[in-house]
């Protein structure tokens, strides 16, 4: 694996990793406990948001306390990058005009430090549209899209030629040899879609694929954002509960005094 695949599958582990999931859970339920206690005037814990964490009070002890993760939203970072590309090919353009062997040492490290920085953005971006194409198994639905529809069609042919076959055979019902076994098996196979409608189901789902965190977006275009992974988690989430503390009865004495009853 090279330095960027690495890179990649540590962020991916960090989207598919316990921690993550468990702070999904936690952040809607703070977020729905607390719109419930807002509405509510006998409600006994305060809430605080922060970008930092979410955290549930009950007077002075704390009862919850969710760190939230860290995130870069990809897109928009790529479009940075454009921008500081275009940018900085502009300053290298300018300089290359005017830079020679005799020229300043200061514009000469200019010079050296753009084309560093240009290396280095350029790679950045490569690195995130590949983690987007991974994160988001863009090929794999892709393929799988053009199995289903090549097998759809396959069996959408298959109907047409029954169907046909159904009409020629109608056409010599009554002729003598007439094989109504066949024309009713014919029949049966042309009517029975379960196979059709499983791809279709499949196709279906498989084009309109749904995430966890959609439920945590009311106002996005559901066709451009929902079922896509356009971020990055660059710091894991901790979930901090309060533990009850269970206070166990002592089986010995309880022992002891029914014995000493005997």
């Amino acid at each position: 694996m090279t330095e960027v695949e690495n890179t990649i599958d540590s962020y991916i582990q960090n989207i598919n990793d316990k921690n993550y999931e468990e702070y999904l859970d936690n952040y809607k339920k703070l977020l729905e406990d607390r719109k419930k206690c807002l509405k509510s005037k006998k409600c006994i814990y305060d809430f605080t948001i922060t970008d930092k964490n979410i955290i549930k009070k009950k007077g002075e002890t704390e009862v919850f306390n969710l760190k939230l993760p860290k995130y870069v939203l990809v897109e928009d970072r790529l479009e940075e990058i454009n921008v500081e590309l275009k940018d900085i090919t502009e300053k290298i353009k300018f300089l290359q005009n005017v830079i020679n062997l005799e020229s300043d040492k200061k514009m000469i490290d200019e010079y050296k430090k753009l084309r560093k920085d240009y290396i280095e953005l350029e790679k950045e971006g490569n690195m995130l549209n590949e983690y987007l194409l991974k994160v988001n198994k863009i090929e794999e639905k892709e393929k799988r899209q053009l199995e289903l529809n090549n097998e759809i069609q396959k069996l959408e042919t298959e109907k047409k030629k029954q169907y046909a076959e159904i009409s020629m055979m109608e056409l010599t019902k009554n002729d003598k040899g007439f094989s109504h076994e066949n024309y009713e098996t014919l029949i049966k196979k042309y009517l029975d879609n379960k196979e059709l409608h499983k791809l279709k189901l499949e196709l279906k789902i498989n084009k309109s694929l749904s995430l966890r965190t959609d439920d945590l977006f009311y106002n996005q275009d559901r066709n451009n954002f929902m079922g896509k992974i356009n971020y990055m988690i660059t710091e894991l989430p901790n979930v901090h509960k309060k533990t009850k503390k269970i206070i166990k009865k002592s089986v010995s004495k309880s022992v002891s005094k029914s014995v000493s009853k005997k």
